[in-house]
């Protein structure tokens, strides 16, 4: 009984085995901070969230003195475009910083598809919230050899946590059938 107890936990941290820990911000050279979007309310302010992503990228900018800001997210939930609502409130707050927004990007994966392709660069710091961050660094780690991790202050609630928790498990899923594609071309 036990070890089928041990076996099921191995199973269920399996995600967390395979998808490594984001490295953490050490107070090193950034080329731009990345602020991933997240939806806006369905009237087209800021949602908590995105604020919380916000203030947290005023914050690492005032250490990392990066002048130099992207902010990455389309209109997936609603009309409204993530990046351009989080780049008026940022321009608001951070008059002496370049401020760009990538607005094609509906995913995790696009945002740095098209980041990359956009304004090129190696030494990121990314911006998310603390749920979002291992499947953000895993994505993130595809395009960058240098990427960064900076989470929200906020805790995230147990729901996000777990909705992230089987966002991995497909994550891992795309990753395999991928790879056995490739393996068979």
């Amino acid at each position: 009984m036990l070890i089928i107890l041990l076996l099921i936990a191995l199973l269920l941290l399996f995600p967390f085995f395979i998808i490594s820990k984001p490295k953490r911000y050490q107070k090193e050279a950034i080329d731009y901070l990345l602020v991933l979007g997240c939806p806006c309310e369905h009237n087209g302010q800021l949602s908590n969230k995105q604020k919380q992503r916000l203030e947290t990228c005023i914050h690492y900018q005032s250490i990392t003195e990066c002048r130099r800001i992207i902010i990455s997210g389309g209109a997936v939930h609603n009309e409204a475009i993530e990046a351009k609502a989080m780049a008026q409130y940022l321009k608001e707050q951070l008059n002496a910083c370049q401020i760009e927004t990538e607005c094609k990007a509906r995913n995790t994966f696009q945002n740095f598809q098209y980041t990359k392709k956009m304004y090129g660069k190696e030494h990121i710091l990314i911006i998310t919230s603390a749920a979002h961050c291992r499947r953000a660094y895993f994505f993130a780690r595809k395009f960058y050899d240098h990427a960064y991790i900076a989470k929200a202050s906020t805790k995230d609630s147990f729901y996000e946590y777990l909705i992230e928790y089987f966002r991995l498990w497909n994550v891992l899923y795309w990753e395999v059938r991928l790879r056995l594609q490739k393996s068979i071309e």
